[in-house]
C-alpha cells in the first residue's frame, strides 16, 4: 500500500462544515489523478457529486466515499468503495483487490484532512470503521469490519483481530465461480450512447447480473469519442462495411478495427464466458445491423465492427443482443450455453487430459440430447477415442461442435426425449400410479399445459429416492444454471 504524501493531498470544506464540526451530517469524497497522484478530499454535509461527475471518475470508479454515523454504542466512520457495475472499468475480483489493498491510504488521508477534528475529539480515533463493497456480484457485495484507525498501521495494514467477527460476511470467502460477461456499457444504464442517454437493461442487471460478473466495453467511448457525439452508421459493403459519421464525413473504421484488437487482448486474459451485445448500434450490434448503401439506402444485413473482431478473436464465445434476450427460449438458451462454456474452459485450465474431457462430456450428455442427438452420437464417438487423438485438433474439434450443438435450440420434442429417457432408469422403482401422473405430466409439458420444470421437479424427486447410476445425478441438464434465473418456468 502507499504511503501518504501529504503535500499531495488537497482539502476541502463545503458550506455546512468546518474544521471542527459538525460530526454529523459530515461526509468526506476522495478522488485521486493518476497522472499526478494528487489527492482530492471534500468535506461537507453531504458527498460532493460534482467531484466525482466527471467522465474519467466515472469511468474510474476508484473513489472512496465515507459518512459519520451515530449509534447505540457512538460514532462510527462508514465508507463506501464501488467493486462492480454500471461503466466500471477492470473486474470486480481486481477491482476489490485495488480497494482492500489502497483503502488503507485513503483513510490516512481522511485522518490527515480532518485532523482538527480528530484533535478536538480524540474519541474518534476509537470509533468503529466499516467498509460497504457495492457490487453486481454476490461474491463482492458485502460489509467488512475493519477495526479503528490506530489499528489501520497506514502502510500496512492489518485486520483487528480483538473486534471479533468481521462482520455477517467473512473477509476471506470460500472461493465461488466467476462466471464474466462482456456487454456494451449502455445496457448497465450508463449514460455513455452518442445522445447521452443509456439503455438500461434491468433484467441484465438486477437478475442476470446476481449470478455474473459484467465487463463493461463502449467502442466508441473508448476509442477517444465524447458523449453526447455525432451519430454512426454503417455503409458500404455488408460484409466489410466501413464505420462513417455521415454529418462530418469522418471514417472511423480503421482506427476502431485497431481499438478492438488491443482491447480483446485484455479482454482474453480476463476470461469472458460470454457477451451480451447492443442492438442495432455500428458499432456494437451483433445481428441485422442497417448498412446503407451509396444510394442512402439501409439493409438489415450488417454486423457491427467490434463483434466481428470478436467473432474472429473468440469464434465459441456465445454471443448475443439484449433485444433478442426477451425471447425466453433465447435468453435460456445463451445462459445455458454461457454456463456450459465456463465449465468448458475450467476443464481446459484445471483437467487437460483425455479423462478429462470423458467426464466432462458424460456430465453433459443429456444436456447435449435435448439440443441435437446428432452432435451427441458424433461427440459420443470422438470421446471413445480420446486417448488415441491428439490432444489439441481433439479440444479444437470437440469444441467446436459442443458450442454447435448447444447453438441449436432445445425443441418440445426433444426435450420430451430426454425426460422419457431419465424415467427409463425408474422403471423398475415406480408404482404404476407414480408412472402414469409422471407421464402425465410429460403429456402436458408436450401439449405446452405446463412448463419444462413441472414434470422436471417430480422426475428430480423420484431421482432422489430410488437408485439409479451416479452418473444420472451428475448430469448437468438437471442443473444447467442458477435455478434462481426461473428459464424453465414459461410455457
Amino acid at each position: 500500500m502507499s504511503r501518504l504524501n501529504p503535500g499531495k493531498l488537497h482539502v476541502q470544506f463545503a458550506a455546512g462544515v468546518t474544521p471542527d464540526g459538525p460530526l454529523t451530517p459530515r461526509c468526506y469524497t476522495l478522488t485521486h489523478s493518476d497522472s499526478t497522484g494528487d489527492l482530492f478530499l471534500t468535506i461537507g454535509p453531504e458527498v460532493d457529486r460534482k467531484q466525482i461527475s466527471g467522465w474519467y471518475t466515472r469511468l474510474m470508479r476508484d473513489e472512496v466515499v465515507a459518512e459519520w454515523q451515530e449509534g447505540e454504542n457512538g460514532p462510527a466512520l462508514h465508507l463506501s468503495c464501488h467493486v462492480s457495475g454500471g461503466l466500471a472499468f477492470g473486474t470486480a475480483g481486481m477491482r476489490y483487490r485495488i480497494f482492500q489493498h489502497e483503502l488503507g491510504l485513503a483513510l490516512e488521508a481522511l485522518r490527515f484532512g480532518d485532523g482538527r477534528l480528530f484533535e478536538a475529539r480524540p474519541e474518534l480515533d476509537q470509533a468503529p470503521i466499516w467498509i460497504h463493497f457495492h457490487s453486481t456480484n454476490r461474491r463482492y457485495r458485502k460489509t467488512e469490519r475493519w477495526g479503528r484507525l490506530p489499528n489501520i498501521g497506514f502502510g500496512s495494514w492489518q485486520a483487528d483481530s480483538s473486534e471479533g467477527p468481521v462482520s455477517d460476511v467473512e473477509r476471506n470467502p470460500i472461493e465461488e465461480p466467476i462466471v464474466r460477461l462482456g456487454i456494451s456499457t449502455c445496457l448497465l444504464g450508463q449514460p455513455v450512447r452518442y445522445d447521452g442517454g443509456h439503455k438500461l437493461d434491468r433484467f441484465l442487471v438486477e437478475t442476470l447480473g446476481q449470478y455474473v460478473e459484467w465487463v463493461p466495453v463502449c467502442p466508441e467511448v473508448e476509442i477517444g469519442l465524447s458523449v453526447p457525439r455525432e451519430s454512426m452508421r454503417l455503409v458500404g459493403d455488408p460484409y466489410a462495411p466501413r464505420l462513417i459519421a455521415p454529418k462530418s464525413g469522418a471514417d472511423y473504421t480503421e482506427r476502431m478495427r485497431v481499438w478492438a484488437r488491443e482491447r480483446l487482448e485484455q479482454l482474453a486474459a480476463v476470461g469472458l464466458c460470454g457477451f451480451v451485445f447492443k442492438k442495432d448500434s455500428p458499432s456494437s450490434g451483433l445481428f441485422k445491423v442497417r448498412v446503407y448503401d451509396q444510394h442512402g439506402n439501409p439493409s438489415r444485413t450488417g454486423a457491427g465492427i467490434f463483434p466481428r473482431e470478436v467473432m474472429k478473436r473468440f469464434p465459441l464465445l456465445p454471443l448475443e443482443e439484449e433485444g433478442r434476450l426477451n425471447d425466453m427460449p433465447l435468453r435460456e438458451n445463451f445462459i445455458e450455453r454461457v454456463f456450459a462454456y465456463y465449465r468448458w474452459t475450467e476443464m481446459l485450465k484445471n483437467d487437460p487430459t483425455p479423462g478429462g474431457l470423458v467426464r466432462f462430456h458424460t456430465a453433459h450428455k443429456l444436456t447435449l440430447m435435448a439440443h441435437s442427438p446428432k452432435h451427441y452420437q458424433e461427440l459420443g464417438r470422438m470421446v471413445a477415442q480420446a486417448g488415441s487423438l491428439p490432444w489439441d485438433e481433439l479440444v479444437a474439434t470437440y469444441g467446436a461442435r459442443f458450442t454447435e450443438g448447444l447453438a441449436l435450440l432445445g425443441t418440445r420434442r426433444k426435450q420430451v426425449n430426454v425426460l422419457q429417457h431419465l424415467m427409463g432408469y425408474l422403471k423398475n422403482h415406480l408404482s404404476s400410479e407414480d408412472k402414469q401422473e409422471l407421464l402425465g405430466l410429460i403429456e402436458d409439458y408436450r401439449r405446452e399445459l405446463v412448463p419444462l420444470i413441472v414434470p422436471l421437479t417430480l422426475l428430480q424427486h423420484h431421482l432422489r429416492r430410488h437408485p439409479v447410476p451416479a452418473w444420472v445425478h451428475q448430469q448437468v441438464y438437471l442443473r444447467p444454471y442458477p435455478k434462481e434465473l426461473m428459464l424453465r418456468n414459461h410455457v
